[in-house]
């Protein structure tokens, strides 16, 4: 008998048509941002860490870092926008080059916000740069976001020599904090504004319609996101609301995976409980 010939039907990549209608939405949304540099107020949050008149606003980052932002009051918007470019020189020509054309990246111009150089330390560290590694578990003390969560587990799981000197950093922090008298103000204010970014205008997720009974779904998307690699996806899960600048953290998604033993003693990731049994099999 003759074998039935079979026509093999080419595979598609799921991920075309998905990463194509998410640089349209980017492309949509990156015209909105530039547009509101001609319609509206620039700097709003930059405003606010400079400007101690506006209260316990100033308090949803650490109360430690209000003498650095009077330090560097005397810059404006403007050098601290010329920082948000700078910053970029620190990662891979490839990536600084698709952070320009992020709308994340001009809506954090505009407001004059912080989450650039969060998620250039970000890229630092997952590609194993000690003093981005430093400069993001320093951040993550300093600033506390749910965006910054996976990247910060992935960071204490896989290079554990890093955790005595993370808790040593929340240590002295926290101790630095209870001494100004401040932390009941800060604690109160950065849990009270989170809450009330959900379902908020800005709240680009789906927190904006469902409030926070989605958030059990994030968290364990975040969770399967992160154990399979995908550390930027899960970082925007893992918040509650997504503000658009929290985008930023998907340059991740472009950054190389380091190999299960990419420093001495690293733990292997994404871990694979199967390796074990395999073996003993």
């Amino acid at each position: 008998m003759l074998a039935r010939s079979r026509t093999s039907v080419p595979s598609i990549d799921w991920r075309l048509p998905f990463y194509g209608a998410l640089w349209a939405v980017n492309a949509v949304l990156l015209v909105v941002t530039i547009a509101a540099f001609f319609a509206a107020d620039v700097g709003v949050d930059w405003d606010v860490y400079v400007n101690g008149s506006q209260g316990d606003l100033v308090y949803r980052y650490s109360p430690l870092l209000v003498p650095f932002f009077d330090l560097i009051a005397p810059i404006g918007y403007l050098g601290w926008t010329a920082l948000h470019f700078a910053v970029l020189l620190l990662l891979p020509g490839r990536l600084a080059l698709i952070a320009l054309i992020m709308a994340p990246f001009w809506n954090d111009i505009y407001n004059g916000n912080t989450m650039t150089f969060v998620a250039v330390a970000a890229v630092l560290a997952v590609r194993g740069n000690r003093w981005g590694t430093l400069a993001f578990l320093t951040l993550a003390v300093l600033m506390p976001r749910p965006v910054m969560l996976p990247v910060l587990g992935y960071l204490l799981w896989t290079r554990r020599e890093w955790v005595i000197p993370f808790a040593g950093i929340a240590a002295v922090h926290a101790l630095a904090v209870v001494a100004t008298g401040q932390w009941e103000t800060w604690i109160s204010t950065l849990v009270g504004t989170g809450l009330n970014d959900i379902g908020a205008g800005a709240d680009l997720g789906p927190s904006r319609f469902l409030g926070l009974w989605w958030y059990p779904a994030g968290l364990a998307g975040a969770l399967w996101l992160t154990v399979k690699g995908h550390i930027g996806w899960a970082s925007i899960f893992a918040t509650p609301y997504w503000l658009l600048p929290y985008g930023l953290m998907l340059l991740l998604e472009a950054v190389p995976r380091p190999s299960a033993q990419a420093s001495r003693g690293a733990a292997q990731w994404p871990p694979e409980p199967s390796t074990a049994a395999g073996r003993a099999g």
